[in-house]
């Protein structure tokens, strides 16, 4: 016996979905007069860059009160440079040198920071769009670096979690890091398991998991939760939206 129902594919939390549009390299501090400084953002081809801002914080000596001062409005679409990826330098003089600096990608037509990453320690934002959040720290620092070089994420992945940020390393603005791969450059494998969900009760719910497994990503568990509308006795039919 078939049944028809209303389903949904509901994903809240893991990788697959996650923070797809990233600070992907940075360059604010280097030997000498600082030069060339700026960020560069990281997404899938086609991501409308106006959409967003980039607004820079300082932690200076309380960064636990870190302020907003300056921002940069964010334009283009990001072209296919690497499977399905590309990828945006923007430049800006005067970038804060540390300690407990950062920077947040704001989403201004969702009107949610989707990232907040800060270098040379942690801070909070006190104003602008991320006040009250707390930085992530990147870990590493560019003191005094040569000029032409930059901090950068690398490892392989199509998230901002999959990577981990190194450097300095020579720059490349505008392009794929060195020792980057981005793992979703074909379309994942699905499979479902169990194929078959045996009885449930009217308007009820199922919950099982979806494995997406790539070339160079380790396989994660999707949640996919089902809502009927009527009984199924042998089995059912199911679409992914």
């Amino acid at each position: 016996m078939k049944i028809f129902n209303t389903l949904f594919f509901l994903f809240v939390s893991l990788s697959l979905f996650s923070q797809t549009v990233f600070f992907n390299e940075i360059h604010y501090d280097n030997v000498g007069t600082d030069a060339d400084e700026g960020f560069e953002i990281a997404g899938p081809v086609g991501t409308m860059l106006d959409n967003y801002q980039v607004i820079l914080y300082n932690g200076g000596s309380d960064p636990a009160n870190a302020t907003e001062y300056g921002s940069v409005n964010l334009q283009g679409i990001l072209a296919d440079e690497v499977d399905g990826f590309g990828f945006e330098w923007f430049d800006y003089s005067g970038i804060q040198n540390g300690d407990a600096d950062g920077m947040a990608l704001y989403n201004t037509s969702s009107g949610q920071v989707e990232l907040y990453i800060s270098y040379e320690g942690v801070q909070t934002a006190s104003d602008g769009p991320a006040a009250g959040m707390t930085s992530q720290d990147i870990g590493i620092a560019q003191s005094s670096a040569d000029v032409g070089t930059s901090l950068q994420l690398i490892g392989v992945g199509s998230t901002y979690a999959d990577f981990i940020w190194s450097g300095p390393n020579p720059d490349s603005r505008s392009e794929i890091n060195e020792n980057q791969v981005f793992g979703f450059g074909v379309s994942p494998i699905i499979d479902l398991s169990p194929s078959e969900i045996y009885a449930f009760e009217n308007d009820g719910n199922i919950q099982f998991t979806v494995q997406v497994t790539n070339m160079g990503v380790n396989p994660v568990s999707i949640g996919v939760n089902i809502l009927a509308s009527s009984t199924a006795t042998e089995g059912m039919d199911y679409d992914l939206i």
